[in-house]
Protein backbone atom coordinates (compact mmCIF):
# COMPACT_ATOMS: atom_id res chain seq x y z
CA UNK A 1 0.00 0.00 0.00
CA UNK A 2 2.80 2.95 1.21
CA UNK A 3 4.36 1.91 -2.36
CA UNK A 4 1.30 2.75 -4.10
CA UNK A 5 0.94 5.85 -2.19
CA UNK A 6 4.38 7.08 -3.14
CA UNK A 7 3.80 6.39 -7.10
CA UNK A 8 2.36 9.79 -6.57
CA UNK A 9 5.24 12.71 -7.43
CA UNK A 10 3.61 15.02 -5.10
CA UNK A 11 2.82 12.70 -2.33
CA UNK A 12 5.98 11.41 -3.03
CA UNK A 13 7.62 14.43 -1.84
CA UNK A 14 5.18 14.93 0.93
CA UNK A 15 6.31 10.87 1.61
CA UNK A 16 9.45 11.16 1.96
CA UNK A 17 9.68 14.91 3.41
CA UNK A 18 7.81 13.65 5.83
CA UNK A 19 9.74 10.74 7.15
CA UNK A 20 12.60 13.09 7.61
CA UNK A 21 10.31 15.10 10.21
CA UNK A 22 9.25 12.19 11.54
CA UNK A 23 12.53 10.53 12.26
CA UNK A 24 13.49 14.06 13.90
CA UNK A 25 10.49 14.26 15.65
CA UNK A 26 10.60 10.85 17.16
CA UNK A 27 14.44 12.15 18.06
CA UNK A 28 12.75 15.24 19.50
CA UNK A 29 10.09 13.30 21.45
CA UNK A 30 12.97 10.37 22.76
CA UNK A 31 14.90 13.66 24.09
CA UNK A 32 12.36 14.58 25.92
CA UNK A 33 11.42 11.70 27.70
CA UNK A 34 15.31 11.37 28.43
CA UNK A 35 15.34 14.98 29.80
CA UNK A 36 12.12 14.16 31.89
CA UNK A 37 13.58 10.69 32.86
CA UNK A 38 16.93 12.55 33.85
CA UNK A 39 14.72 14.92 35.90
CA UNK A 40 12.38 12.23 37.70
CA UNK A 41 15.70 11.18 39.35
CA UNK A 42 17.26 14.03 39.60
CA UNK A 43 14.78 16.57 40.54
CA UNK A 44 11.56 14.72 41.43
CA UNK A 45 8.41 15.15 40.40
CA UNK A 46 7.76 18.29 42.09
CA UNK A 47 10.05 20.08 40.51
CA UNK A 48 9.07 18.58 37.03
CA UNK A 49 5.52 20.49 37.98
CA UNK A 50 6.97 23.40 38.24
CA UNK A 51 8.56 23.73 35.30
CA UNK A 52 5.72 21.95 33.12
CA UNK A 53 4.11 25.18 35.08
CA UNK A 54 6.47 27.79 33.64
CA UNK A 55 6.64 26.17 30.51
CA UNK A 56 3.16 26.30 29.93
CA UNK A 57 2.29 30.33 30.91
CA UNK A 58 5.08 30.65 27.97
CA UNK A 59 4.26 28.36 25.51
CA UNK A 60 0.86 30.97 25.47
CA UNK A 61 2.75 34.01 25.85
CA UNK A 62 5.19 32.62 22.75
CA UNK A 63 1.94 32.16 20.59
CA UNK A 64 0.30 35.23 21.57
CA UNK A 65 3.80 37.31 20.80
CA UNK A 66 3.43 35.43 16.81
CA UNK A 67 0.18 37.49 16.56
CA UNK A 68 -0.53 34.43 13.91
CA UNK A 69 2.48 35.31 11.83
CA UNK A 70 3.64 31.38 12.53
CA UNK A 71 0.80 29.71 10.24
CA UNK A 72 0.24 32.23 8.31
CA UNK A 73 4.06 32.26 7.00
CA UNK A 74 3.24 29.29 5.56
CA UNK A 75 0.92 30.64 3.43
CA UNK A 76 2.35 33.94 2.40
CA UNK A 77 5.98 32.27 1.45
CA UNK A 78 4.40 30.25 -1.32
CA UNK A 79 2.13 32.79 -2.72
CA UNK A 80 5.18 35.81 -2.69
CA UNK A 81 7.11 33.60 -4.50
CA UNK A 82 4.83 33.11 -7.48
CA UNK A 83 3.42 36.16 -6.90
CA UNK A 84 6.57 38.23 -6.90
CA UNK A 85 10.32 37.68 -6.04
CA UNK A 86 12.53 36.47 -3.19
CA UNK A 87 13.39 40.34 -2.29
CA UNK A 88 10.26 41.05 -2.01
CA UNK A 89 9.35 37.77 -0.23
CA UNK A 90 12.61 38.33 2.01
CA UNK A 91 11.12 41.94 3.20
CA UNK A 92 7.49 40.55 4.17
CA UNK A 93 9.66 38.00 6.46
CA UNK A 94 11.40 41.09 8.36
CA UNK A 95 8.19 42.86 8.09
CA UNK A 96 6.43 40.45 9.87
CA UNK A 97 9.53 39.63 12.29
CA UNK A 98 9.74 43.58 13.27
CA UNK A 99 5.69 43.06 14.13
CA UNK A 100 6.62 40.11 16.17
CA UNK A 101 9.60 42.12 18.38
CA UNK A 102 7.36 44.55 19.02
CA UNK A 103 4.55 42.21 20.42
CA UNK A 104 6.87 39.95 22.64
CA UNK A 105 8.08 43.23 24.04
CA UNK A 106 4.50 44.25 25.13
CA UNK A 107 3.79 41.25 26.50
CA UNK A 108 7.38 40.97 28.41
CA UNK A 109 6.79 44.23 30.22
CA UNK A 110 3.12 43.73 30.83
CA UNK A 111 3.94 40.52 32.47
CA UNK A 112 6.68 41.68 34.66
CA UNK A 113 5.04 43.99 36.21
CA UNK A 114 2.30 41.10 37.24
CA UNK A 115 4.95 38.72 37.93
CA UNK A 116 3.92 38.01 41.75
CA UNK A 117 0.68 37.95 41.16
CA UNK A 118 0.58 35.50 38.50
CA UNK A 119 3.26 33.35 40.55
CA UNK A 120 1.64 33.63 44.25
CA UNK A 121 -2.03 34.51 43.74
CA UNK A 122 -3.80 32.75 40.02
CA UNK A 123 -1.31 29.65 41.18
CA UNK A 124 -0.50 29.69 44.69
CA UNK A 125 3.32 28.56 43.75
CA UNK A 126 5.35 31.85 44.25
CA UNK A 127 8.56 29.59 44.05
CA UNK A 128 8.27 29.93 40.59
CA UNK A 129 8.63 33.78 40.07
CA UNK A 130 12.68 33.83 39.92
CA UNK A 131 12.69 31.64 36.46
CA UNK A 132 10.03 32.70 35.02
CA UNK A 133 10.87 36.06 35.38
CA UNK A 134 14.26 34.92 33.20
CA UNK A 135 11.78 33.43 30.37
CA UNK A 136 9.98 36.02 30.59
CA UNK A 137 13.19 38.55 29.83
CA UNK A 138 14.08 36.25 26.40
CA UNK A 139 10.53 35.77 25.52
CA UNK A 140 11.81 37.77 22.40
CA UNK A 141 14.26 35.46 21.52
CA UNK A 142 11.95 32.31 21.76
CA UNK A 143 9.00 33.81 19.84
CA UNK A 144 11.38 34.55 16.57
CA UNK A 145 12.89 31.32 17.17
CA UNK A 146 9.16 30.00 16.64
CA UNK A 147 8.96 31.87 13.59
CA UNK A 148 11.77 31.79 11.91
CA UNK A 149 11.70 27.48 12.23
CA UNK A 150 8.29 27.91 10.22
CA UNK A 151 10.24 30.61 7.55
CA UNK A 152 12.22 27.63 7.14
CA UNK A 153 9.08 25.28 6.54
CA UNK A 154 7.78 27.56 4.04
CA UNK A 155 10.40 27.47 2.02
CA UNK A 156 11.07 24.00 2.28
CA UNK A 157 14.19 23.78 3.87
CA UNK A 158 13.47 20.88 5.15
CA UNK A 159 16.94 19.29 6.04
CA UNK A 160 17.54 22.61 8.08
CA UNK A 161 14.04 22.52 9.61
CA UNK A 162 14.96 19.04 10.96
CA UNK A 163 18.35 20.03 12.08
CA UNK A 164 16.11 22.95 14.47
CA UNK A 165 13.56 20.30 15.89
CA UNK A 166 16.64 18.23 17.30
CA UNK A 167 19.55 20.33 18.20
CA UNK A 168 17.10 22.56 20.62
CA UNK A 169 16.20 19.69 22.58
CA UNK A 170 19.69 17.87 22.56
CA UNK A 171 21.61 20.72 23.62
CA UNK A 172 19.27 21.57 26.22
CA UNK A 173 19.87 18.16 27.37
CA UNK A 174 23.12 18.13 27.35
CA UNK A 175 23.66 21.51 29.14
CA UNK A 176 21.14 20.08 31.66
CA UNK A 177 23.45 17.01 32.33
CA UNK A 178 26.10 19.28 32.93
CA UNK A 179 24.75 21.91 34.80
CA UNK A 180 23.40 19.04 37.30
CA UNK A 181 27.02 17.66 38.39
CA UNK A 182 28.45 21.36 38.32
CA UNK A 183 25.89 23.73 38.78
CA UNK A 184 23.09 22.16 40.64
CA UNK A 185 20.23 24.72 41.21
CA UNK A 186 16.42 23.42 40.86
CA UNK A 187 15.25 25.58 38.19
CA UNK A 188 18.69 24.48 35.56
CA UNK A 189 15.92 23.16 33.29
CA UNK A 190 14.49 26.45 33.05
CA UNK A 191 17.77 27.92 32.58
CA UNK A 192 19.16 25.57 29.92
CA UNK A 193 16.23 25.89 27.90
CA UNK A 194 17.13 29.72 27.70
CA UNK A 195 21.34 29.03 26.55
CA UNK A 196 19.78 26.26 23.63
CA UNK A 197 16.96 28.72 22.08
CA UNK A 198 19.57 31.48 22.01
CA UNK A 199 21.93 29.43 20.25
CA UNK A 200 20.00 28.33 17.58
CA UNK A 201 17.87 31.52 17.11
CA UNK A 202 21.44 33.25 16.23
CA UNK A 203 21.85 30.25 13.48
CA UNK A 204 18.24 30.32 12.49
CA UNK A 205 18.91 34.16 11.70
CA UNK A 206 22.10 34.20 9.54
CA UNK A 207 20.81 30.80 7.93
CA UNK A 208 17.86 32.57 6.56
CA UNK A 209 19.94 35.79 6.18
CA UNK A 210 22.32 34.36 3.54
CA UNK A 211 19.51 32.15 1.86
CA UNK A 212 18.10 35.27 0.20
CA UNK A 213 21.56 36.83 -0.38
CA UNK A 214 22.15 33.95 -2.73
CA UNK A 215 19.23 34.02 -3.94
CA UNK A 216 18.26 37.58 -4.89
CA UNK A 217 20.03 39.22 -7.53
CA UNK A 218 21.86 42.89 -7.27
CA UNK A 219 19.62 44.34 -9.24
CA UNK A 220 16.30 42.93 -8.00
CA UNK A 221 14.09 45.35 -6.67
CA UNK A 222 11.50 45.09 -4.08
CA UNK A 223 7.76 44.87 -5.50
CA UNK A 224 5.93 47.39 -2.67
CA UNK A 225 2.91 45.38 -0.56
CA UNK A 226 0.41 46.33 2.01
CA UNK A 227 1.23 44.95 5.23
CA UNK A 228 -1.93 45.46 6.69
CA UNK A 229 -4.17 43.04 4.86
CA UNK A 230 -1.27 40.36 5.85
CA UNK A 231 -2.04 40.79 9.35
CA UNK A 232 -5.77 41.12 8.81
CA UNK A 233 -5.45 37.43 7.26
CA UNK A 234 -3.19 36.53 9.93
CA UNK A 235 -5.30 37.44 12.94
CA UNK A 236 -7.87 34.96 13.14
CA UNK A 237 -5.15 32.57 12.30
CA UNK A 238 -3.57 34.22 15.65
CA UNK A 239 -7.03 33.51 17.87
CA UNK A 240 -6.83 29.77 16.19
CA UNK A 241 -3.41 28.94 17.10
CA UNK A 242 -4.02 30.97 20.47
CA UNK A 243 -6.60 28.55 21.43
CA UNK A 244 -5.34 25.76 20.21
CA UNK A 245 -1.98 26.28 22.24
CA UNK A 246 -3.87 27.12 25.54
CA UNK A 247 -5.89 23.99 24.56
CA UNK A 248 -3.01 22.16 24.89
CA UNK A 249 -1.67 23.84 28.30
CA UNK A 250 -5.28 24.54 30.11
CA UNK A 251 -4.79 21.12 31.49
CA UNK A 252 -1.65 21.55 32.87
CA UNK A 253 -2.42 24.92 34.43
CA UNK A 254 -5.30 24.73 35.95
CA UNK A 255 -4.09 21.21 37.22
CA UNK A 256 -1.07 23.41 38.92
CA UNK A 257 -3.87 25.71 39.98
CA UNK A 258 -5.91 23.36 41.86
CA UNK A 259 -3.32 20.60 42.70
CA UNK A 260 0.37 20.34 44.01
CA UNK A 261 3.05 20.77 41.70
CA UNK A 262 3.95 16.64 41.95
CA UNK A 263 0.24 15.76 40.76
CA UNK A 264 1.46 18.37 37.61
CA UNK A 265 4.80 16.45 37.19
CA UNK A 266 2.91 13.02 37.17
CA UNK A 267 0.33 14.54 34.42
CA UNK A 268 3.31 15.96 32.22
CA UNK A 269 4.77 12.78 32.20
CA UNK A 270 1.71 10.86 31.10
CA UNK A 271 1.22 13.81 28.18
CA UNK A 272 4.51 13.45 27.15
CA UNK A 273 4.49 9.93 26.20
CA UNK A 274 1.10 9.97 25.06
CA UNK A 275 1.89 12.41 22.50
CA UNK A 276 4.53 10.48 20.80
CA UNK A 277 0.93 8.99 19.03
CA UNK A 278 0.30 12.93 17.58
CA UNK A 279 4.16 12.58 16.08
CA UNK A 280 3.46 11.20 12.66
CA UNK A 281 0.73 13.53 11.92
CA UNK A 282 2.64 16.38 13.10
CA UNK A 283 5.46 15.15 10.61
CA UNK A 284 3.44 14.75 7.70
CA UNK A 285 1.37 18.24 7.83
CA UNK A 286 4.78 19.80 7.94
CA UNK A 287 4.88 18.89 4.44
CA UNK A 288 1.48 18.52 3.56
CA UNK A 289 0.58 22.64 4.44
CA UNK A 290 1.99 23.95 1.69
CA UNK A 291 0.91 21.29 -1.10
CA UNK A 292 -2.79 22.19 0.25
CA UNK A 293 -2.54 25.61 0.09
CA UNK A 294 -1.02 25.69 -3.60
CA UNK A 295 -3.43 23.00 -4.60
CA UNK A 296 -6.71 24.78 -3.36
CA UNK A 297 -5.57 27.80 -4.73
CA UNK A 298 -4.78 26.92 -7.98
CA UNK A 299 -8.36 25.18 -7.87
CA UNK A 300 -6.77 21.29 -8.37
CA UNK A 301 -8.93 20.20 -6.41
CA UNK A 302 -9.21 16.29 -7.71
CA UNK A 303 -5.24 16.56 -6.89
CA UNK A 304 -5.97 17.96 -3.47
CA UNK A 305 -8.73 15.32 -2.67
CA UNK A 306 -6.07 11.95 -3.71
CA UNK A 307 -3.59 13.72 -1.48
CA UNK A 308 -5.90 14.43 1.51
CA UNK A 309 -7.20 10.60 0.95
CA UNK A 310 -3.65 9.05 0.83
CA UNK A 311 -2.18 11.05 3.13
CA UNK A 312 -5.13 9.93 5.85
CA UNK A 313 -4.26 6.27 5.26
CA UNK A 314 -0.88 6.89 5.57
CA UNK A 315 -1.38 8.43 8.96
CA UNK A 316 -3.53 5.01 9.96
CA UNK A 317 -0.49 2.70 8.65
CA UNK A 318 1.60 4.36 11.09
CA UNK A 319 0.44 5.42 14.12
CA UNK A 320 -2.19 2.11 14.63
CA UNK A 321 1.28 0.05 16.18
CA UNK A 322 2.26 3.22 18.34
CA UNK A 323 -1.27 3.38 20.04
CA UNK A 324 -1.57 -0.24 20.41
CA UNK A 325 2.04 -0.16 22.09
CA UNK A 326 1.29 2.50 24.80
CA UNK A 327 -2.44 1.23 25.05
CA UNK A 328 -1.54 -2.10 26.49
CA UNK A 329 2.26 -1.21 27.73
CA UNK A 330 1.88 2.30 29.13
CA UNK A 331 1.69 1.33 33.14
CA UNK A 332 5.11 -0.68 32.41
CA UNK A 333 7.09 1.80 30.04
CA UNK A 334 6.42 4.30 32.76
CA UNK A 335 7.05 2.29 36.27
CA UNK A 336 10.23 0.90 34.53
CA UNK A 337 11.85 3.98 33.49
CA UNK A 338 10.22 7.15 35.63
CA UNK A 339 9.81 4.83 38.64
CA UNK A 340 7.31 3.38 40.58
CA UNK A 341 5.85 7.04 41.71
CA UNK A 342 5.09 7.60 38.35
CA UNK A 343 2.99 4.54 37.54
CA UNK A 344 0.02 6.69 39.41
CA UNK A 345 -0.13 8.52 35.77
CA UNK A 346 -1.12 5.31 34.05
CA UNK A 347 -4.81 6.31 34.04
CA UNK A 348 -4.51 9.32 32.57
CA UNK A 349 -1.92 8.18 30.28
CA UNK A 350 -4.64 5.42 28.46
CA UNK A 351 -6.85 8.39 28.39
CA UNK A 352 -4.76 10.54 26.67
CA UNK A 353 -3.64 7.93 23.91
CA UNK A 354 -7.07 6.80 23.12
CA UNK A 355 -7.78 10.38 22.68
CA UNK A 356 -5.35 11.96 20.38
CA UNK A 357 -5.23 8.04 18.12
CA UNK A 358 -9.08 8.83 17.67
CA UNK A 359 -7.57 12.79 16.85
CA UNK A 360 -5.19 11.13 13.95
CA UNK A 361 -8.40 8.83 12.26
CA UNK A 362 -9.75 12.12 11.47
CA UNK A 363 -6.98 12.90 9.25
CA UNK A 364 -5.35 16.73 8.92
CA UNK A 365 -8.75 18.77 9.31
CA UNK A 366 -7.40 21.73 10.85
CA UNK A 367 -4.34 21.92 8.24
CA UNK A 368 -6.88 21.98 5.38
CA UNK A 369 -8.74 24.58 6.82
CA UNK A 370 -5.96 27.12 7.79
CA UNK A 371 -4.72 26.34 4.40
CA UNK A 372 -7.63 26.82 2.35
CA UNK A 373 -9.28 30.10 3.64
CA UNK A 374 -11.14 29.10 6.55
CA UNK A 375 -9.15 29.93 9.39
CA UNK A 376 -12.45 32.16 10.42
CA UNK A 377 -14.59 28.74 10.61
CA UNK A 378 -11.17 26.62 12.68
CA UNK A 379 -11.64 29.57 14.98
CA UNK A 380 -14.99 29.45 15.76
CA UNK A 381 -14.53 25.32 15.98
CA UNK A 382 -11.71 25.66 18.61
CA UNK A 383 -13.44 28.49 20.47
CA UNK A 384 -16.60 25.85 21.13
CA UNK A 385 -13.82 23.26 22.10
CA UNK A 386 -12.08 25.34 23.95
CA UNK A 387 -14.91 26.33 26.28
CA UNK A 388 -15.77 22.60 26.58
CA UNK A 389 -12.27 21.83 27.89
CA UNK A 390 -12.33 24.63 30.33
CA UNK A 391 -15.73 23.82 31.77
CA UNK A 392 -14.90 20.14 31.70
CA UNK A 393 -11.08 21.25 33.83
CA UNK A 394 -13.02 22.62 36.30
CA UNK A 395 -15.86 19.82 37.15
CA UNK A 396 -13.57 17.18 36.70
CA UNK A 397 -10.53 18.11 37.87
CA UNK A 398 -11.48 18.89 41.80
CA UNK A 399 -13.27 15.30 41.41
CA UNK A 400 -10.95 13.14 39.55
CA UNK A 401 -7.51 14.86 39.61
CA UNK A 402 -5.08 14.44 36.40
CA UNK A 403 -7.37 11.82 35.18
CA UNK A 404 -10.16 14.28 35.18
CA UNK A 405 -7.79 16.22 32.80
CA UNK A 406 -7.29 13.27 31.01
CA UNK A 407 -10.64 13.10 29.95
CA UNK A 408 -11.48 17.08 29.50
CA UNK A 409 -8.39 16.87 27.32
CA UNK A 410 -9.26 13.77 25.21
CA UNK A 411 -13.63 14.95 25.10
CA UNK A 412 -12.74 17.89 23.49
CA UNK A 413 -10.24 17.11 21.06
CA UNK A 414 -12.69 14.24 19.96
CA UNK A 415 -15.50 16.74 19.45
CA UNK A 416 -13.43 19.23 18.06
CA UNK A 417 -12.12 17.16 15.04
CA UNK A 418 -15.62 15.30 14.45
CA UNK A 419 -16.91 19.30 13.67
CA UNK A 420 -13.79 20.01 11.43
CA UNK A 421 -14.63 16.58 9.76
CA UNK A 422 -17.89 17.37 9.27
CA UNK A 423 -18.06 21.05 7.94
CA UNK A 424 -15.09 20.07 5.18
CA UNK A 425 -17.22 17.56 3.76
CA UNK A 426 -20.17 19.88 4.18
CA UNK A 427 -18.53 22.41 1.83
CA UNK A 428 -15.98 20.88 -0.24
CA UNK A 429 -17.56 17.16 -0.11
CA UNK A 430 -13.63 16.23 0.96
CA UNK A 431 -13.41 13.71 3.58
CA UNK A 432 -10.29 14.06 5.15
CA UNK A 433 -10.81 11.20 7.76
CA UNK A 434 -9.77 7.45 7.55
CA UNK A 435 -12.44 6.16 6.19
CA UNK A 436 -12.90 7.76 2.84
CA UNK A 437 -11.48 5.39 0.67
CA UNK A 438 -13.27 6.33 -2.79
CA UNK A 439 -10.34 7.72 -4.16
CA UNK A 440 -8.16 4.24 -3.76
CA UNK A 441 -11.31 2.50 -4.70
CA UNK A 442 -10.98 3.80 -8.12
CA UNK A 443 -6.95 3.94 -8.93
Amino acid sequence: MISALKSDKRFHEIFRGGAYVLIAKGIVSLLGLFTNLFMARYYGAEIIGYVATINSILAILITLSLLGNQTAILRFIPEFLNKYNFKTTYLLIRKLALVILLMATLLTVIFVLNLSQISANLFHKPVIEQPLFISLLFLLVFSLMAFSQQVLRGLKLIHQYVLNLITIPLLNLLLLILSTFFFYHTFNAIYTRVIATLCVAIFNFALIHRYFHLQVSLNASSIQFDTKPLLITALPMLATTSLATIMGQVDTLMIAKYLPATQVGLYHVALKIALLTTLIIQSVNTLSAPNYSELFHTKQTQELRKIITKTSILLFVLVSPIFLIFFFFGDAIISLTFGPIFSASNSSLLVLVSGFYIATLFGSNSLFLSMTGHQNTLLVLILITFILNVLLNTLLIPKFGIVGAAIATSSSIFIKNLMATLFIYHRHRINTSIFSLEILRHE
